[in-house]
């Protein structure tokens, strides 16, 4: 007997009128067949909608989604990917979680240093199980964070220095350097999804930061992903 199972799919659809509204129902049933044709069950009971409505005005009413006679629950926030996604795109909740599990694995980090553990493991112990927690997809979200939730996970990173007995410098997260990374990869993939987003200059040094009415959008990760390249390929 065979089992098959596809995990952590997701379905994203821009609805701003019926026609978009249709092909996003269309999407879910042909989904939902080709599931059947591979036999693949969807487990309705993990299955929800987020919806993601920032509109003030003119709201329009969106009909639950039926899958196999059975309604699929709206939910104001999901995990996905091990981050905490809510209906306004706050990361607060998600930062409170990784907060707690970096203090969680603290207590080892400690528990490490009582043994008399060379500095050195103990700083590739924090970068294996704590940084690696706490900046688990950071250069998407880190440019949106509130300057509180920035002073969280901070705090885990200098209570880790003085566990370990090193300069902060040495364990802090290098955000700069991932988005660097990130925004390379992008650019010399040209099937990726982003990559009609990065368009350089007529200099072909510097990318064309993309016009925008909301302060929402500017923090989001294409923009602080252009402005941080072009101030890093300057120096």
């Amino acid at each position: 007997m065979a089992i098959k199972y596809a995990d952590d799919t997701v379905l994203v659809s821009l609805i701003n009128n019926n026609q978009s509204v249709n092909n996003y129902y269309n999407v879910v049933n042909h989904f939902t067949n080709w599931c059947k044709d591979h036999y693949l069950k969807i487990n309705l009971n993990k299955t929800c909608e987020l919806i993601v409505d920032f509109r003030t005005k003119n709201r329009s009413v969106h009909e639950p989604l039926n899958i196999g006679n059975e309604l699929i629950k709206v939910v104001p926030a999901y995990k996905y990917l091990r981050t905490i996604i809510d209906k306004k795109l706050d990361l607060c909740n998600n930062i409170k979680k990784l907060y707690k599990k970096g203090q969680q694995r603290l207590y080892l980090l400690r528990q490490l240093r009582k043994f008399n553990v060379s500095k050195q493991i103990l700083i590739l112990f924090y970068q294996s199980t704590i940084l690696s927690v706490i900046s688990f997809c950071r250069i998407i979200w880190e440019a949106c964070l509130y300057e509180k939730d920035k002073e969280l996970l901070n705090k885990i990173t200098r209570t880790a220095g003085r566990v370990i007995g090193v300069d902060v410098s040495v364990l802090n997260f290098n955000y700069d350097a991932g988005v660097l990374s990130l925004v390379k990869r992008i650019l010399s993939q040209t099937d990726h999804p982003l990559h009609k987003e990065y368009i350089f200059l007529p200099s072909n040094i510097r990318i064309r930061l993309p016009r925008s009415r909301t302060k929402r959008y500017n923090k989001s990760f294409v923009p602080q992903s252009i402005v941080t390249y072009n101030k890093l390929v300057q120096r």
